[in-house]
């Protein structure tokens, strides 16, 4: 993505002159004050580090933008590739069009399927293969003929039972399998969804961020937050930087509960210079689909990642 062509230092700066030349009232309203003293801190803490001279990631947008959220989220993370938005509808399109075919080369990139047994596999049910004294080969065949032909109309346990077998083994796991993880990991029952989460993190292929995010935020929309979205959350610490990237994503959710849980990703894995994209965020008009805390959290966020803890800089 292109760099900005002004600094952290300026970006903040502009903000702060933005909100104080504006509108007396709108400048003392509550996310107003909010934002300014959030950038005050900043500029005062800041000035004179390094870190300050970096170029702005999400830069200031010209007013007309800062109408809706998927425009400003959107409009910040396709910068210098998704331009000349009219509405939130070609926002949304676009962007997810650009971070679909972003998982698509990842996946195409990065997985390695397996060979495809050329023997067909003996009809073994999976009580009798509990008594079978299994040998590593035996076990890698099995799990092979699973994973090899018609993985989705496989039973999840069956789906579960080769691709731990595979992992054990270090074999990689072939791209149908990983997204039959996806699946279980995002839909399932809360006991299938934690192990297919605990697969997906033994999983060394890059393109299991973008099916672990998937999976994360489809579970989120079906059954809000649970263990099998814990286990995910636990697996982004480890790939903080490439996971923050898609989740930021989920700041412009239609659902107010991926958009809740996905600030409070950005609010652990993000960086300094998300502030700025949480800020853009705070400004906006009142959403129709707004939670109650949602300002509230963005605000809590942007402190928490500008360094400011409670009443530092009030």
């Amino acid at each position: 993505m292109p760099a900005s062509s002004i600094t952290l230092l300026e970006d903040w700066t502009q903000r702060r002159e933005r909100i104080r030349s504006g509108d007396p009232d709108e400048s003392r309203n509550q996310w107003n004050r909010s934002q300014l003293r959030i950038l005050d801190f900043m500029l005062r803490r800041y000035a004179d580090q390094p870190v300050s001279k970096e170029p702005a990631r999400f830069p200031m947008l010209a007013p007309v933008y800062l109408n809706r959220r998927a425009i400003v989220v959107h409009q910040h993370l396709g910068r210098g590739m998704v331009s000349g938005i009219k509405s939130e509808a070609e926002a949304r399109s676009r962007a997810n069009r650009l971070l679909t075919k972003m998982g698509e080369n990842a996946a195409s990139q990065n997985s390695v399927p397996l060979k495809t047994a050329t023997t067909p596999a003996p009809a073994i049910s999976r009580r009798r293969r509990s008594a079978i004294p299994f040998v590593d080969t035996f076990c890698e065949f099995l799990a092979r003929d699973i994973l090899d032909s018609g993985i989705r109309s496989k039973d999840a346990e069956d789906v579960l039972w080769a691709c731990k077998e595979l992992l054990s083994l270090q074999q990689v796991l072939p791209k149908g399998a990983i997204e039959a993880l996806h699946d279980i990991a995002g839909s399932r029952d809360e006991r299938e969804a934690v192990f297919a989460a605990e697969l997906l993190a033994r999983c060394t292929d890059a393109s299991i961020v973008e099916y672990a995010v998937l999976a994360w935020r489809e579970r989120l929309a079906r059954r809000g937050v649970d263990a099998g979205v814990g286990l995910l959350e636990k697996m982004f610490i480890g790939c903080a930087e490439t996971c923050v990237e898609r989740i930021r994503s989920e700041l412009a959710s239609d659902k107010a509960v991926v958009r809740l849980r996905a600030i409070e990703m950005v609010r652990k894995l993000g960086t300094l210079q998300d502030t700025s994209l949480l800020l853009d965020l705070i400004a906006l008009p009142e959403q129709e689909d707004e939670a109650a805390s949602e300002r509230t959290e963005l605000s809590a966020a942007a402190k928490w990642l500008a360094g400011q803890r409670d009443g530092e800089g009030e």
